[in-house]
């Protein structure tokens, strides 16, 4: 296959939220058209959940629409640079192997990602022509995982710093800079990671040495002495991950969510919490016509089981049946519980149910910021948004997982004014106590609108 001349489509459009630059990269065909549609139509960003349960993100997508000519030429362009590609070659995310696309928002990177040939369409009704582009994040999927640091002494890494090296393989630009306020990871030109999660871990001192407490949220220590440490290498050997499913089962085993907000911004938040966590923002003021609806979206269940593979324990939360009335049988009605597999367990290496009996290390460790000690956390886990205090992340994310749905969990649906939502953030959208979180998320940069799907997130 002969590739042509190599162009680039690079214009801006003055729209509601401001100036969008869209800039990517195509080949020409032999008759050397260039790519130039009349105008442009919408800008929309979508991103969201596949399911809730299992923390399935897809990935984030771009949708363009531009207005072609009456016969559709430019959309013929496309398709004839399309099918210039793919070629061999190393730049696996460059444009000769996807076309590559980005977008500006007032000059600053909102989203990068390639286009997605199959999603090319022309409607000669509207003469609109739309394609989406996906967010490199999703390459993600396509790369086994290893640890970032193997070692001598094991796999321990700072758990923000895990994710950030795995975000950092796709944005070669994302900076190792944490903050735990939504509003300055909002801010336009952010570049880094927003953590908010308050378990705290018990580090157990040796002799001449303290006890030590620490709290996950302490890993925006930029200087490190401060900070919870996790051995990955449990994770690391229990499975064929790629880095997407490491993330995801990362994010289960430390009752979080993680995922991309837009260009070289992460985020990283606490799945469950109280109001007083999650200091939900209220959005009333922004629903517009005609409203929002609402639906119920999870129905409630009986029980939780929770598997914890390192050692085989099994604990039930709340009612659990089986067919043969074992903990780890098949359950008699399906529909009333959920399973829950965690591969680490706390992982301590004295004498408790999580001891897989080989003597193995602790999961976490906690640095102090006095002396450098070091302390095995063998104390346990808390999350002070429940009562059981110091306990293990297993019974953690059971008892939360049973508490969020032991009742029916409600969506609501609406237009709401401006783009500025995150799928980090909590909002409330009525004079009730209840908060919610998004499932959904579409922003229309052209019309500075967003639908949403929100889903009830307390208790």
């Amino acid at each position: 296959m002969s590739i042509q001349t190599f162009w680039q489509f690079d214009r801006t459009y003055n729209v509601a939220t401001g100036a969008l630059r869209i800039v990517f990269d195509y080949y020409q065909g032999a008759s050397y058209q260039e790519f130039a549609p009349l105008a442009l139509q919408d800008v929309i960003i979508e991103s969201g959940y596949e399911d809730q349960d299992n923390l399935t993100f897809y990935p984030n997508v771009l949708k363009l629409v531009f207005t072609d000519n009456a016969t559709g030429g430019y959309y013929q362009i496309l398709k004839t640079a399309f099918n210039q590609t793919p070629i061999h070659g190393t730049n696996y995310l460059g444009y000769d192997q996807k076309h590559s696309l980005t977008l500006y928002l007032n000059g600053i990177i909102i989203f990068n990602g390639y286009i997605d040939k199959a999603t090319l369409e022309f409607d000669y009704s509207t003469r609109a022509i739309t394609f989406d582009v996906v967010d490199y994040g999703v390459e993600l999927k396509n790369m086994t995982y290893s640890a970032f640091n193997a070692g001598t002494q094991g796999y321990w890494l700072s758990g923000i710093q895990d994710i950030w090296s795995t975000y950092n393989m796709v944005y070669p630009t994302l900076i190792y800079n944490v903050t735990n306020d939504l509003n300055t990871f909002l801010q336009t030109g952010f570049n880094g990671l927003y953590l908010k999660h308050s378990w705290g871990f018990a580090g157990t001192g040796n002799v001449g040495y303290p006890d030590i407490y620490r709290y996950w949220d302490m890993n925006i220590d930029p200087l490190g002495y401060d900070h919870v440490t996790i051995y990955n290498g449990y994770l690391r050997n229990s499975g064929n991950y790629t880095h997407a499913s490491y993330l995801k089962q990362f994010a289960l085993e430390m009752g979080m969510i993680i995922g991309i907000e837009s260009y070289n911004k992460i985020y990283c938040v606490k799945r469950f919490g109280t109001s007083s966590f999650a200091t939900p923002i209220d959005i009333r003021g922004s629903i517009m016509e005609p409203g929002i609806k609402r639906y119920i979206h999870l129905k409630n269940i009986l029980g939780v089981r929770v598997t914890v593979t390192r050692n085989n324990n099994i604990h039930h939360f709340g009612e659990v049946y089986t067919n043969d009335s074992t903990p780890g049988g098949p359950f008699d009605i399906t529909d009333l519980y959920l399973d829950v597999t965690l591969q680490n367990g706390l992982g301590v290496s004295n004498t408790n149910e999580f001891s897989d009996g080989t003597g193995g290390r602790s999961t976490f460790r906690v640095w102090s910021d006095s002396g450098g000690h070091v302390n095995d956390v063998l104390g346990g886990v808390c999350d002070p948004d429940l009562s059981q205090g110091w306990s293990y992340p297993s019974q953690i994310i059971g008892d939360w997982t049973l508490q969020t749905r032991r009742k029916v969990k409600e969506r609501v649906e609406g237009k709401f004014a401006g783009v500025n939502y995150s799928m980090a953030g909590f909002y409330k959208v009525d004079s009730s106590t209840n908060f919610y979180r998004p499932l959904t998320l579409k922003k229309n940069y052209c019309k500075a609108e967003t639908d949403a799907v929100l889903l009830e997130a307390n208790l």
